[in-house]
This record gives C-alpha cells, structure tokens and sequence, in this order.
C-alpha cells in the first residue's frame, strides 16, 4: 500500500490519497498526524507541500505514525517550502518578488491553506532523522515559479527507541492528551515525553508524572524497561491523576505566592511538595487527598507562569 497524505485535489494514481478536507475527491478522510491505519502496513508514503500546514507539533506526530505505519525499509518523501530560499529571494527581489516570497513563507489565505511553519532544512532532517528514519536523497528545486522548496526522501531503519516514542504518541493521540490548542502547554508537554525518552531508569522516569500523571503513566503501559513493575508505576500515576496532583500543585503555588509573584524558589518548593506526594503514594502510605482544584493539563514553571498571568497574577 502506498499513502498520498495531504493530497487536497492532486490524486495520484496507486496510492490512497488522504486529506483532512471532506470536501477534497480524496479517498479517504483523516488526519495527516493521527493516521488510522495498523503498524508496518505501508511501503510508501507521500507528503508533498503537507508538513507546513500541520506545525511544528503535529508534524513530529505526524512523522511519528509515518515511523509506526510504514513496514521496515519503507519510503517517506516530503516536500515542503524552502525558507531559507525564499527569504534570500525576497531580500534581493523587487515588489513582485517580495509579494510572491511572503504567499510562499505564509500560503494562501483560502481556509486550510495557510501555513503554520515552515521547517528550515537543517531542522527538518534533524527531526526526520530523530523520528527513525534514514535520509537516502535530499534537494532544492522549484516546486512552482517564484516557489522554492525542499524534497527528502527517507527510509524507515531499524530503531526501537524511535518505536518506543511513534508508540508512546499513538497512545497519547488515542487518549486524546496532547493538547495543540496552546502552544505553551504542548511544548511543555514536549519536554515531558523527551525527559521519559531519555531516562536511564524506571525511578527517573516516574519522577515525569509530577509534571504529567496522564503521560506517564501511558509511557508505563508500553513497559520501556520490561514487564516488571510496570503495573504498580501505571496504578501510581493513576492515583496522581485521580487526586488532580497537578491541579493542587498549581492551586498551591497560587497560593504561596506573595503579593501575586512566585519566584523560582517557591516553584522548586512546590515542585519538591510533588515529589514528596509521589513518593508517599509509591511507598504506600495513604495520600492526603487535595482540595477541589481545576483540572490541569500539565506542571510546569512555564505553564504555571502563564496559568498565573491569565488569572491577573504577575510572575518573575
């Protein structure tokens, strides 16, 4: 089988062209980064001028189920805008040029047509290559006149550490947690699944479910360090999740800070009174259960910040 994904009224011949828009001839609807298909079922896929209109969040989704769908040795090609041209050609163009850099760097403003970001070339092979593949053939071209972009073609090698992170997002997009509506909070939860990724050993990757109870415990479930304990670190975050750990702890930084500003001392403190909770409910002892507090997706200093800016506090 082979993917045409984002294929708007450009069908290809051979392949299932897929669009998010149900009013494309596209023979099937879905999302480019939340792919409905099983694992290792496609030799090829195709995504020309898509990954600009997805983000940068989704695209790393997106290149994750490319990872998850395609069979060992299977084929990825991308084409998306080339910025680093485009901005070259509209510093030293005239007025025309100019005009028609900007259509290139910003698309069109036909609903959907827009562009969310465009990958710079050494970025975009970076996470290409983090996502698992193998970049065989890179170029610059013109996709249209005035219109430069850039084509790389992948191959799927073998990695089970980028198995581990497609799995670990299918999981997160099934439970419906990564949240793209706000930036600050799906950056932060970013930095969650790469701390997980990262970590050397089960206890280290526990800690993440102060930040992240939801997450954490989603990464358990695909039993990164074997099977042992995986059900009793699964059930702790379910207790964290259960009592809101995260809501409480950013009602009690509110709540601390003094004259409505927290520095980076009560975080820490506050963050240490999660960690402590965690470990209360690891080591069995009956944990307190917290006030009423708002459900928050994530914990962090970044999202706390904002949460406190939002509700007219002002942070350092």
């Amino acid at each position: 089988m082979k993917l045409n994904i984002g294929c708007g009224y450009n069908l290809l011949s051979g392949y299932t062209n897929i669009d998010l828009n149900p009013e494309t001839p596209a023979g099937k609807i879905m999302p480019a980064h939340n792919l409905d298909f099983a694992d290792a079922v496609v030799e090829e896929i195709k995504a020309l001028q898509l990954i600009e209109h997805l983000g940068f969040f989704k695209t790393r989704y997106f290149l994750a189920e490319c990872r998850r769908i395609l069979e060992p040795g299977g084929r990825l090609i991308i084409e998306t805008p080339d910025i680093a041209k485009t901005f070259e050609n509209f510093l030293n163009g005239d007025c025309e040029a100019k005009e028609a850099a900007l259509g290139w760097v910003y698309g069109s403003e036909t609903k959907g047509m827009s562009h969310l970001y465009c990958f710079p070339a050494d970025l975009l092979a970076a996470i290409i290559k983090t996502a698992g593949f193998e970049i065989v053939e890179s170029a610059a071209f013109y996709f249209q006149p005035n219109r430069p972009a850039l084509r790389f073609i992948a191959v799927k090698k073998k990695s089970p550490e980028a198995d581990l992170e497609a799995n670990l997002r299918k999981r997160l997009l099934s439970a419906e947690i990564p949240f793209f509506e706000d930036e600050i909070i799906i950056s932060e939860q970013e930095k969650v699944i790469k701390s997980l990724l990262s970590a050397l050993s089960p206890d280290e990757a526990l800690r993440q479910a102060v930040c992240s109870a939801e997450i954490t415990g989603e990464y358990f479930s695909l039993s990164p360090f074997g099977n042992e304990g995986n059900s009793v670190r699964q059930a702790v975050c379910d207790c964290l999740l259960e009592r809101n750990l995260q809501g409480y702890l950013m009602m009690r930084l509110k709540k601390n800070a003094v004259n409505g500003f927290f520095t980076p001392a009560d975080f820490n403190s506050v963050f240490a009174a999660g960690l402590d909770y965690l470990n209360r409910v690891i080591s069995g002892k009956p944990p307190f259960v917290p006030a009423p507090a708002p459900k928050i997706k994530i914990f962090s200093r970044a999202c706390a910040e904002d949460y406190c800016f939002k509700n007219r506090l002002f942070c350092k």
